[in-house]
């Protein structure tokens, strides 16, 4: 797809086959969103709407560069505008948490088409995750992923993560309650899954010998023998997956 921003009139995403050599693209009259936030808003939120496909994770949310901004108010209140017609996802997010990488603290959809729509965005409990790694060097990056989406091709793109400090200690802030995935970047695939609220937790790998599929060619043989992305492999021709 093509995304098309214009300032004042939103963002529209068209499609595009490949030796496409033009297309139309037309802008409709803008509309807004009026969001009211339960929960304590004292610590600055800002509301972010993006346009969402029909292919989009709920997990994956409000990432792209043409999200519109609106910062919450004491009162718990965001108008949102500038925005076109058609589905959409909108999010809370911390003030200052706004570029395209930045996981919204929970999200919902919304079909706009014209005038004003309102819409309500319940601010989940937060929590702070703090990580020891005492067996990890200074300096490893540790991720934090969503359990619901830790072993997709692209779950490294969307998760929280930070570095390893002097004391071998990692903090999450805003965390919101769930299931997460603890995966240190390195050559072997340690995980640790959690539960947050937690506290501190140390880290103990559950080291998995096995290869994780990447691409799969939608008309090769692995799509054929039935392999997906993501799909963990630890065991081929009878003969078990070492040192990977």
């Amino acid at each position: 797809k093509l995304t098309a921003t214009a300032t004042g009139l939103g963002s529209v995403a068209v499609p595009v086959a490949l030796g496409q050599e033009s297309v139309d693209i037309r802008f409709q009259p803008t509309c807004s969103i009026d969001v009211r936030v339960v929960g304590d808003v004292s610590g600055g939120f800002t509301v972010a709407v993006s346009p969402v496909s029909d292919d989009a994770s709920p997990a994956s949310a409000l990432r792209g560069t043409q999200a519109v901004y609106a910062d919450v108010d004491p009162d718990g209140t965001a108008r949102v505008e500038g925005l076109q017609p058609g589905r959409v996802r909108v999010g809370l997010k911390r003030v200052g948490k706004r570029t395209r990488l930045d996981a919204a603290l929970t999200t919902v959809d919304a079909s706009l088409t014209s005038g004003t729509t309102s819409l309500t965005l319940t601010l989940p409990s937060l929590h702070e995750v703090a990580i020891h790694a005492p067996d990890l060097d200074v300096g490893t990056r540790i991720y934090l992923q969503d359990a619901k989406e830790a072993d997709t091709p692209t779950s490294f793109v969307r998760a929280r993560n930070g570095s390893l400090g002097a004391d071998r200690r990692l903090v999450f802030e805003d965390v919101p309650a769930g299931d997460y995935v603890i995966r240190p970047l390195g050559p072997r695939m340690e995980t640790m899954r959690i539960t947050v609220p937690c506290g501190e937790v140390e880290f103990t790998a559950d080291v998995v010998d096995a290869f994780r599929v990447g691409t799969v060619t939608p008309d090769g043989l692995g799509a054929a023998s039935g392999l997906r992305e993501g799909d963990i492999v630890d065991e081929l021709a009878g003969r078990l997956v070492e040192g990977h």
